[in-house]
């Protein structure tokens, strides 16, 4: 049986409203047909069989929305697809956890307004672990380190590394029970130690400061420092899941809650700056994560993945993924030494505007059509990286097997059904509701596959380039039929 497809439609600058009572003049300025306003007047009355809303906001088709009616929309997707609302809902969903059926890697998330406790003493942990990770680093590449001359270069304490590790100790045994006979331990260092000790921190972690050595006993302390930090590395590292992922540099992203396509997205390693940010906006705007500091790279460049997936159905929970999935660069060669959008935020709207390689084709047509430039002197944003070249690499980098279709998009698929689990509870119980979502993932420099976030409305149009276009014509054509 066919299906009757009526949207209400739209002409530039009128947006289309089932409350309308007409959609412009059925004669344009140039006196052809105004062929939109006259279908929308021939069908302003008939209930649509099918509406597609690319708005969040939906309420109006509410109203008299009957049963049979297909929507692609699902009623406050907001509470699982919000930045905050996804933490949330993750973080009592570890009972959810199945081997091989659903499970996820999501980086710890704060709401900064409601959480501040939390995030600072995470915040304050993950500095202290840093500092011993990076005096670890360093003493094993036997890194100079030492500072004998304050003049030329500046140090901190050593004192700094024993605060490090006594912070990180007491952490474990918090974390495994060792601290039940022992007097509160928060006591033993006020806020004035800490912004100390953060501010030290950061003088060597990002602006290249050492250790002080001018005294004699220095090289002695600094042993046994070093085989302190080892120990409590090791001991943090088994009561951390997310050890490997917090990196040593102590960064920490601001994402805006309820905005998408990368605005307003801040990235720091500084906590005044951070809390003077949060500060600055409404309650419940921000939503703090800690960034993942080692991805893995594809010559030195940053990536990301969005999956699309759709639901069909919510009681019972049923989930299509789309197989083919799309690879998102960023436009520059990655580094800590500025936290720039066209490095380290992959979202297609926010590299859009740096593609080096639309701008050659510009100068190419200008200058009176030059011969095409050689593939590998293009960006990997326009190489069109797909699933296939993604795994080709891997393969030829040492991992073995075929690791993008046994362990990556496993993984993948695993946490877009744990997230989904998570979220069943609110979502909209209608027969003829659906959506398509976009999930977006990063891997890390050890292959482990972290979720980001859930996009609802995510982007397909337009294409930004020949993949893009193909794969989006796909998603939405598979949509359609069935297919997965």
């Amino acid at each position: 049986m066919s299906t009757i497809f009526r949207v209400l439609p739209s002409i530039i600058g009128v947006a289309a409203s089932s409350e309308a009572h007409s959609l412009g003049d059925i004669t344009q300025a140039d006196g052809t047909l105004n062929e939109k306003a006259v279908i929308f007047a021939l069908l302003r009355r008939r209930q649509p069989d099918f509406i597609w809303d690319c708005r969040n906001d939906f309420v109006e088709w509410h109203r008299g929305l009957g049963p049979n009616i297909l929507l692609n929309k699902y009623q406050r997707s907001f509470v699982y697809t919000s930045k905050l609302g996804m933490a949330r809902l993750l973080r009592g969903a570890y009972w959810l956890h199945e081997e091989n059926v659903s499970s996820v890697l999501f980086p710890r998330s704060y709401d900064p307004s409601a959480e501040r406790r939390a995030f600072l003493d995470d915040f304050r942990l993950t500095a202290a672990a840093g500092l011993l990770k990076w005096f670890v680093h360093a003493v094993n590449a036997d890194e100079n380190i030492l500072v004998v001359d304050l003049a030329e270069r500046r140090a901190i304490p050593i004192s700094r590394l024993e605060f490090a590790a006594e912070r990180c100790q007491e952490f474990v045994d918090v974390a495994t029970h060792e601290d039940l006979d022992v007097d509160d331990r928060d006591e033993r260092s006020s806020d004035e130690d800490w912004d100390s000790f953060l501010d030290d921190c950061m003088a060597v972690l990002h602006h290249g400061a050492g250790i002080d050595g001018s005294l004699e006993q220095s090289r002695e302390q600094i042993q046994r420092c070093f085989l302190t930090a080892v120990v409590t590395l090791e001991k943090l590292k088994t009561v951390d899941p997310q050890y490997e992922m917090s990196g040593m540099r102590g960064i920490w992203i601001l994402k805006p809650s309820h905005l998408c396509c990368g605005n307003g997205i801040v990235i720091s390693h500084n906590l005044k700056d951070i809390l003077r940010r949060v500060e600055e906006k409404p309650k419940d705007y921000y939503i703090v994560q800690k960034y993942i500091e080692r991805p893995l790279l594809i010559k030195e460049t940053k990536f990301d993945i969005r999956l699309w997936y759709l639901v069909t159905c919510t009681f019972p929970l049923t989930i299509w993924l789309f197989k083919e999935a799309l690879f998102r660069f960023s436009s520059k060669p990655y580094t800590f030494s500025t936290y720039h959008e066209a490095i380290h935020i992959c979202n297609t709207a926010v590299q859009e505007k740096y593609n080096d390689e639309k701008r050659r084709r510009q100068r190419r047509r200008q200058d009176g059509g030059l011969p095409e430039e050689p593939a590998d002197s293009r960006s990997l944003r326009d190489q069109g990286w797909d699933c296939e070249k993604l795994n080709e690499y891997l393969k030829s980098i040492g991992h073995r097997g075929e690791p993008y279709y046994d362990l990556i998009y496993p993984k993948m698929a695993e946490a877009v059904v744990l997230m989904m689990l998570a979220a069943q509870d609110h979502m909209e119980r209608r027969r003829c509701s659906f959506e398509l979502y976009g999930a977006d993932f990063v891997l890390a420099e050890d292959m482990s596959v972290w979720l980001i976030e859930i996009n609802t409305n995510p982007r397909m149009h337009p294409p930004s380039s020949r993949l893009t276009k193909r794969l989006y014509s796909n998603v939405l054509e598979s949509l359609v039929k069935g297919e997965q």
